[in-house]
């Protein structure tokens, strides 16, 4: 990963766990976005399942809304999938932009953009949509077995899955 923001690492470890050794680096906020470096060149030659450049601030453009979105903007996160490519809107100025056949993505994250919005919606769903690609399937839920008799309970974080 690469940022041009200390604090857009930091969201990043706690969303993925530690930096990684370099040569599958989480790479520093040194440079201004848009300019590659040694660093990139070996993210590309690490294997990692995806690559992050992370830039604080709104997109090219604005903040990734239509004029007069106002309520929609401020509640919503749409996500969108196009062939290899995925979008994602946080609904709060966010957006990650994605090239899953190239496993890349780019993400522009505005300050005011909370961080588990973040770590959610522009962080966590391209990798999603990368394994959904690879042919795996991710499940948020608990499961106990019964008389051998596997039972799966889905649903949301705290919703009291492993209650039940």
């Amino acid at each position: 990963m690469s940022a041009n923001a200390e604090w857009l690492l930091t969201l990043a470890a706690e969303a993925f766990g530690p930096s990684l050794p370099h040569g599958g680096a989480m790479t520093g906020a040194t440079r201004p976005s848009g300019e590659a470096d040694e660093a990139d060149e070996a993210d590309d030659q690490s294997g990692a399942d995806l690559h992050f450049r992370l830039i604080a601030g709104p997109p090219p453009g604005g903040d990734g809304w239509p004029v007069g979105a106002g309520e929609f903007a401020a509640s919503r996160p749409v996500l969108r999938e196009d062939g290899d490519h995925f979008c994602a809107f946080d609904g709060a100025g966010g957006l990650v932009m994605a090239d899953l056949a190239h496993r890349t993505a780019t993400t522009w994250v505005p300050e005011r953009t909370s961080a588990d919005r973040t770590r959610r919606i522009l962080l966590e769903s391209p990798l999603w949509r990368l394994a959904t690609r690879r042919g795996l399937l991710a499940i948020h839920a608990a499961a106990v077995v019964v008389d051998g008799v596997a039972v799966l309970v889905r649903g949301g974080s705290g919703a009291g899955k492993s209650s039940v």
